[in-house]
């Protein structure tokens, strides 16, 4: 399955792509990875029992014939919505789903779109690699989980989780300089590791 994995992902970055197909990017560059790709391996997305078919549509193979479901769904539910002091709109979220019959694993994720600003780097070649590989808004995204957790306790644990996350992050969130500062960290490592991005060395 490994190799099917690595299979998938070289397919759907090929070199002609230019950048890599990274789940959560506008719709475009989606869009445009996705228009690099061979049309015989497309064709073999739609062949049902073909090793892409299965992992195109998120299945895996059983030895006794047939197929099981490989990835579980985690249906995300928008909790609240909070208005910074730096006018940023901050979602939570509850990514929470079952693990046994009678236990949870408790997941709160926090996303705040930042909206890119040329005024947040020095040059607007900058500027455009960042919103070429992250798109715009760029998403920060912080998950807080507990595993196993006894369903009769899962909503007092999400409040636990919820409420550190206000007591020790919110703060940092609503600060004026947060937005130039997580933007120009995200171009930061982009010129810091290009190959996590199959892009080549970025001056």
């Amino acid at each position: 399955m490994a190799d099917r994995e690595r299979l998938l992902s070289s397919v759907l970055t090929p070199p002609s792509a230019g950048i890599a197909y990274i789940p959560g990017r506008s719709a475009a560059v989606k869009e445009k990875s996705r228009a690099a790709i061979p049309e015989t391996v497309k064709k073999q997305w739609t062949c049902p029992g073909s090793p892409l078919w299965y992992i195109h549509h998120g299945l895996s193979r059983q030895k006794k014939g047939g197929f099981r479901e490989r990835r579980r769904t985690v249906i995300m539910k928008v909790i609240e919505e909070i208005r910074l002091a730096n006018d940023l709109l901050l979602q939570v979220r509850d990514r929470s789903h079952p693990v046994a019959a009678d236990t949870t694993r408790v997941a709160v994720e926090i996303v705040v779109p930042v909206p890119l600003r040329i005024e947040y780097f020095e040059s607007i070649e900058d500027f455009d690699l960042v919103k070429a590989i992250f798109g715009d808004p760029v998403d920060f995204t912080l998950t807080n989980e507990r595993t196993f957790v006894h369903n009769d306790e899962r909503g007092f644990v999400f409040a636990e989780l919820l409420n550190n996350f206000k007591n020790d992050v919110l703060q940092y969130l609503e600060k004026p300089g947060f937005p130039a500062r997580f933007v120009r960290s995200k171009l930061a490592d982009v010129k810091k590791r290009p190959h996590r991005y199959r892009l080549k060395k970025v001056k």
